[in-house]
């Protein structure tokens, strides 16, 4: 996979089970670290690379004219002690903990 990621294909991960959705992207970033991604790199791998990959405008990045959608996290994204802060989905805030 390090040699895929280094001579510049674009891979992403997908998770087809929204049940355990956060821990298993927690566990694919975790790997992406361990084989010598930086964290900017192993975000990518499950926002903006995977849109980019199908084709999809619009969406992947926040940034001006895209589609919002992004969490907040409490803490360090990569730590199972951290949770939701702010979930928004297609610049609706759907969820906001108090």
């Amino acid at each position: 996979m390090l040699k895929v990621v280094k001579i510049g294909c674009k891979v992403f991960y997908h998770e087809r089970s929204s049940c355990h959705l956060q821990r298993n992207l927690f566990y694919s970033l975790k790997h992406l670290l361990l084989i010598a991604l930086s964290r900017a790199q192993a975000i990518s791998k499950i926002t903006r690379e995977p849109a980019e990959i199908i084709g999809a405008q619009n969406i992947g990045e926040v940034r001006q004219g895209f589609k919002a959608s992004f969490v907040v996290w409490s803490g360090d994204p990569f730590s199972l002690a951290s949770y939701l802060a702010l979930v928004v989905a297609e610049g609706d805030v759907v969820h906001e903990s108090r």
